[in-house]
């Protein structure tokens, strides 16, 4: 069944006019513009708001002693290294099992986490 051009849809030939002015490479380079341009003003607020305020910011000194706490998106899944597939676990088995002692390539050892070479 064929269609004549009296049948067809106006808005079928304004979206072929518009693939015909406008390509792929147009239209990225359209969307890139806009994104850099919402990301600078989106910095240009910031900057704003930091230079306006008119508070001066305090640093602290630094303390002497503290704990460290580290976070991570998921648990481990064993603590088995032979078992051991998955990254947070890998990198948990690699915390527990950290070697006493390393060995240089010359064969003489040098302490990991020992004090020293007993």
């Amino acid at each position: 069944m064929g269609t004549n051009d009296a049948s067809r849809d106006p808005g079928y030939d304004r979206f072929q006019r518009f693939l015909d002015e406008w390509s792929r490479r147009d239209f990225l380079r359209g969307m890139g513009g806009a994104l850099a341009l919402s990301a600078f003003m989106a910095g240009g607020v910031e900057l704003l708001e930091a230079c306006g305020s008119g508070q001066t910011a305090q640093t602290q000194a630094a303390k002497k002693g503290g704990h460290v706490v580290e976070g991570a998106t998921s648990d481990p899944t064993t603590f088995n290294t032979i078992f051991s597939s998955d990254t947070f676990s890998s990198t948990v088995i690699g915390m527990m099992w950290t070697p006493l002692l390393d060995i240089r390539a010359d064969g003489t050892l040098i302490p990991a986490i020992a004090k020293a070479v007993p």
